[in-house]
């Protein structure tokens, strides 16, 4: 999950959302679908967040690549067979590493074992989506009632902008370099020559 200004964040940052967010959940896909729809039955449960549907500033690259999950999870409950389904956990901020260096507050903040619990709970009856905590999922219902300007409001409000303003810099510093791919060191003398 990077964050900061669009504009200031690395390729490699940006690459590394989707790579992550978006294209293991791909993987993933393509490696149980076939046996499941070969079986007749399967659930597939994808992981997102409310992110995909709230948009933050400071966190675009993470909102895409989420937004990209959820609409990757709808599309495919479509076409999927009978006794296959497809549903989409859409967690609100939780606390993990993912999130540190950020002042959560308490509103809408969920542990780990909460997401499980949803997780769990969707393999009971499929459902599309699964919001947690389940409140949060009204989001788009007033989202799509209330007028931009009193959703600016309400953003400000409850200091939505705290991503870029209130942000501790060093600890997510540290979890940004953590999260891009390392390089493969190359040993001396091995260097490639061009052709």
């Amino acid at each position: 999950m990077p964050s900061g200004r669009f504009v200031e964040q690395s390729p490699q940052l940006l690459a590394a959302a989707m790579d992550i967010n978006y294209w293991g959940v791909v993987h993933g896909l393509r490696a149980v679908l076939p046996g499941m729809i070969e079986r007749g039955r399967g659930h597939v449960v994808n992981v997102a967040s409310m992110a995909g549907k709230v948009a933050i500033a400071g966190l675009a690259p993470y909102c895409a690549s989420k937004s990209a999950v959820i609409a990757l999870s709808a599309s495919l409950r479509e076409e999927l067979p009978p006794g296959v389904t497809c549903t989409v956990v859409l967690p609100s901020a939780v606390r993990t590493r993912l999130s540190a260096g950020f002042p959560l507050g308490r509103m809408g903040v969920v542990e780990a074992e909460d997401v499980a619990r949803g997780i769990v709970a969707s393999c009971r009856d499929a459902p599309a989506e699964v919001a947690v905590p389940a409140w949060t999922g009204l989001y788009e219902q007033v989202n799509t009632v209330l007028p931009g300007p009193v959703m600016r409001l309400a953003r400000r409000a409850l200091r939505a902008d705290r991503v870029l303003t209130a942000r501790d810099d060093a600890v997510r510093s540290h979890y940004e370099r953590e999260i891009l791919p390392k390089r493969p060191r190359r040993a001396r003398g091995s260097a490639v020559k061009p052709k």
